[in-house]
């Protein structure tokens, strides 16, 4: 599942195995607590799970329209380039060098801002979380509520051109994982189950703290595209400037 660690010194490994029994200790003085408190803090915690899912989408949902924007904005500024290259070279039509390389200028800067907002977006797409990183893959997702907390229903082949008809990357690990689902769910009890909770909580938490980062690195992108429209304007009406008048 995991390809890369991360660098961690001397010093920093200390500071992890801190952490971690850290949050060990609280994770015990939670479970220590009475039943009805631990029921009505699990209550609370399964409520904020479903808080965090909804802003986690409705970000995601925003980020997605940024991006389409992004690339409907790319196919506008692109035609606009053709066109106006083309009427610019057209003997009928008399365009004035200065207001042509400003123009062509303004549409390429524009374009190059839809490029880079793509490209952010896919990279944030890939993007690794801490608690993906195998330093902190026990505190990620846990098996009761994403696929990251199953190993078996990982090797589940994925692949679309060519489908896997193999045993081991298609029923295999499909039963595996829904005879550990059914273990773990006999097994749950409130003390288990709050920690559990608590740990999605925890991790939802953060996700939508990446969610919204990366929104706002969009809508950034989007304003300095703004901002940057009469500065490419203006280098592009000087550079038309110097070529229709050389020295």
């Amino acid at each position: 599942m995991h390809s890369h660690k991360i660098t961690v010194t001397a010093d920093e490994q200390e500071r992890l195995n801190q952490l971690k029994k850290e949050v060990s200790d609280e994770l015990t003085a939670l479970q220590s607590l009475s039943d009805d408190v631990k029921l009505q803090k699990n209550a609370d915690i399964i409520s904020m799970i479903r808080h965090y899912l909804y802003m986690s989408d409705k970000s995601e949902d925003r980020r997605g329209h940024a991006h389409t924007f992004a690339l409907q904005m790319l196919a506008i500024w692109v035609a606009a380039v053709i066109l106006l290259t083309a009427l610019y070279l057209d003997e009928n039509i008399k365009m004035n060098l200065i207001l042509f390389a400003a123009a062509l200028s303004l549409f390429i800067g524009q374009i190059l801002f839809c490029l880079f907002s793509a490209y952010i977006y896919e990279k944030q797409s890939g993007f690794r979380y801490p608690f993906l990183w195998p330093e902190a893959e026990e505190y990620g997702n846990k098996w009761k509520w994403f696929y990251y907390g199953s190993k078996p229903l990982q090797r589940i082949s994925t692949e679309t051109i060519k489908e896997s008809k193999t045993f081991d990357t298609t029923v295999e690990p499909y039963l595996e994982s829904y005879k550990d689902f059914i273990h773990e769910y006999r097994l749950e009890n409130l003390r288990s189950e709050i920690i559990n909770n608590i740990q999605q909580l925890h991790l939802l938490r953060v996700h939508n703290y990446y969610k919204n980062k990366f929104l706002l690195q969009l809508t950034d992108i989007r304003k300095w595209s703004l901002y940057a429209m009469p500065i490419t304007a203006a280098i592009g009406a000087i550079v038309g400037l110097v070529i229709s008048n050389p020295i």
